[in-house]
Formats: C-alpha cells, structure tokens, sequence
C-alpha cells in the first residue's frame, strides 16, 4: 500500500470571516438557488455528528448548495479547517464568527434563535427559509436534496 500526503495547506478548508453583512452577502450569492445553511461549533459534538452526515452526502454525489457557520471565533480556523477537512467538507462555503459578539452575531443570522445547536436553515429559490435546531437525519436531509 502507498501512501500519498498532500501538501499541509492542501488539507485545510478555506474559511471566511462571518461578519455583520456576511449574511446579506451569502443570500446573494445563491440569489434564486436553494441552500442549507447549517451552523456549528468546535465544542457542539451533535454538530460533528451533523458534518459527518453532510459530509457523508457530498462524498456518494448528492448535489446541494452547503453553507456551514462556525459560531467559533475565526482565531480558531486551523482547529476548524482540521475538523471540516475530517468531514471532507473543506470544499463548502465555509464561514466562522469574526469576533466574541456571539450574541450580535447570532442574533443577526436570525433573530428568533437562542443559540441551541446544531440549527440549520433550508433556503428554497425564493429564498423563504426554515430554521430547525437540532441533529438532522439521513432520511429527512435525502428528502429535501431530493426536491431541489
């Protein structure tokens, strides 16, 4: 058996700084495209389980637009990059919190959430959106990737 290494920076996601128009800014870029905007944290195990499961879907095909959150300050983005290049997600539209206004952060992606995680929002093309806290399934994640 062979085995190849990659070049250190080959392994790491690139992540971008989520700021206050960072939302604004991902809407428009999936302007009239569906997308699932999940968000997790280093310290969230439900939310590893969660990237494992996303990540499982990218790897056997399933076509979807992904963009993960961090709540994590962006200080953190080697440990981030790690676990989402373990996920085989470093290739999503990766994004981490830009400083420790958790709350403003937080309460600018939506305000009606209180913080429990994982939580994700599924984006239709019009872009209306449906908040749901908690671990996603298999089942009800296929479903959804299936009507896009």
């Amino acid at each position: 058996m062979t085995l190849i290494l990659l070049p250190y920076e080959k392994l790491h996601a690139e992540i971008q700084i989520f700021q206050t128009d960072s939302l604004a800014a991902i809407e428009e870029k999936y302007s009239g495209q569906p997308f699932l905007l999940a968000v997790w944290s280093i310290e969230c195990p439900p939310c590893r389980d969660e990237l494992a499961l996303l990540g499982k879907l990218k790897k056997e095909g399933h076509q979807f637009n992904l963009v993960l959150v961090s709540t994590d300050n962006f200080s953190q983005h080697q440990s981030l990059s790690e676990i989402l290049a373990q996920h085989q997600l470093k290739t999503s539209d990766n994004w981490a919190f830009s400083n420790d206004n958790y709350e403003q952060l937080r309460y600018l992606l939506d305000p009606e959430w209180f913080g429990e995680m994982p939580r994700c929002y599924f984006y239709d093309a019009a872009h209306n959106r449906r908040g749901i806290s908690g671990k996603l399934k298999a089942k009800f994640l296929l479903k959804w990737i299936s009507q896009l």
